[in-house]
């Protein structure tokens, strides 16, 4: 008798044992591997589940056998059957986004939408204490990354007055009638590049480059046939490469090279269903403008010339803003806002040849510098579409179509330092987030 009661002792000492082991092993295998979840139909709510080790299953299986006839009839309860939830069938809850995306390799999911639940559901964007999330795939837990990407930007260079030439048309008696050629830039193609990244709160750096680098259309021109008329460069001080005579051709060439190069810190945020952003940072911006023409005769003789240059570059404070509105699955509508106030020196350079024909001809040279003032206003509106990253997946990938447009004030044309400068077309980019 003694020696049974011993050995119920050390089975109820072994049983004890293999419960604390199987209580210490259980949340570190949990935090091992992601969470099963179930439904638990008296509650309606996703509950994890929780899976007892072979030794526990033995131990309460003797217990069980050792109480026998001693425990006391357990009261009738109904039976429940639990059934494991799918992505479809999961509510939008605290627990959804850990169903099948709770190991390292899910990806991070922006929201509980991106884990399969009806798009009704409302996107938790970035929390502030994201951080604090016990798993990375639950709501509102963003992780961080690295984002990189390419836009095309194809747009067309606009002027306040962008002059070429200028001519006159007489009869020789009393009329006369005076008119503007103006340079004409087609829409070009012009690169623009971004790096940067974002922590899992929102805060970030983010450097861009971009440059248009185009020469506009070649304007060409003669005095009128009658002989009363006239043909005339651009104001450039006194120089006067002009022409009376119908055989002779004027030709004028412009070009343009302008770029920029921000780094900004930023910080992005949720409002309501918005995604918002902000940076402020640094930029450097150049605008190089170029104005060559020449007058040569029948003979092709050169009788004048005009080689004249000017340039600013600026460097100051930038801000920018941007927002983000879901309006279908993983599409949506943008909209970006930047401005800068960049603070430099300008320069510009004139080479011009007089009455090169002649055995006597006369050339001007002019050089000036200036300290400026450049602001700099851009806008895009468009559509943009970023792909949820599935298991398996590092690599997330957002394609943008959008209007754009972008105001130089005080950038001048070909041949003057006065006047503003824009830019109007469209940009398509591509980028992935990891």
């Amino acid at each position: 008798m003694e020696r049974h009661r011993t050995l119920g002792s050390f089975r109820m000492l072994l049983a004890l044992l293999a419960l604390t082991l199987a209580c210490l092993a259980g949340p570190s295998a949990v935090a091992q591997q992601a969470r099963r979840l179930v439904r638990n139909p008296v509650t309606g709510r996703l509950e994890p589940v929780v899976e007892p080790t072979r030794i526990a299953r033995r131990a309460a299986a003797q217990a069980k056998a050792r109480r026998g006839s001693l425990a006391m009839p357990a009261p009738p309860q109904e039976n429940h059957q639990v059934e494991p939830a799918g992505y479809i069938d999961a509510p939008c809850d605290d627990l959804c986004c850990d169903i099948g995306c709770g190991d390292a390799v899910c990806g991070v999911p922006e929201d509980c939408c991106s884990c399969g639940v009806p798009e009704d559901c409302p996107s938790c964007g970035l929390a502030d204490d994201c951080c604090e999330c016990e798993f990375p795939c639950q709501p509102c837990c963003k992780a961080g990354g690295f984002f990189a990407g390419f836009e095309a930007v194809i747009v067309q260079p606009r002027f306040g007055s962008n002059e070429a030439f200028s001519l006159m048309s007489a009869d020789g008696g009393s009329f006369e009638s005076f008119s503007s050629h103006e340079f004409n830039y087609d829409l070009d193609f012009s690169p623009r590049v971004y790096l940067g990244w974002q922590n899992s709160s929102g805060l970030g750096f983010r450097a861009a480059w971009w440059q248009f680098d185009h020469a506009a259309n070649s304007a060409s021109t003669s005095p009128p046939a009658n002989g009363f008329g006239r043909v005339d460069s651009p104001p450039f001080g006194d120089v006067d490469v002009s022409s009376t005579i119908p055989t002779d051709v004027f030709t004028a060439n412009a070009n343009l090279n302008a770029y920029t190069i921000d780094m900004e810190f930023t910080k992005s945020a949720s409002f309501s269903a918005w995604d918002l952003g902000v940076g402020c940072g640094f930029r450097y911006a150049s605008a190089e403008q170029s104005y060559r023409a020449q007058l040569v005769n029948a003979a092709d003789v050169l009788r004048g010339t005009i080689d004249y240059s000017h340039k600013l570059d600026g460097y100051g404070p930038t801000v920018s803003m941007d927002a983000y509105r879901r309006v279908y699955s993983d599409a949506g509508i943008f909209c970006k806002a930047r401005g800068s106030a960049l603070f430099g020196e300008g320069s510009s350079r004139m080479v011009a040849g007089e009455d090169l024909d002649l055995t006597t001809p006369f050339t001007t040279t002019s050089v000036t510098r200036r300290d400026d003032l450049l602001p700099v206003g851009e806008l895009q509106v468009g559509f943009r579409w970023a792909g949820t990253p599935r298991r398996g997946q590092v690599f997330r990938p957002v394609v943008s179509l959008a209007m754009e447009g972008q105001v130089w004030h005080g950038a001048g044309n070909a041949s003057s330092e006065d006047g503003s400068l824009g830019f109007y077309g469209f940009n398509a980019g591509a980028g992935l987030n990891w």
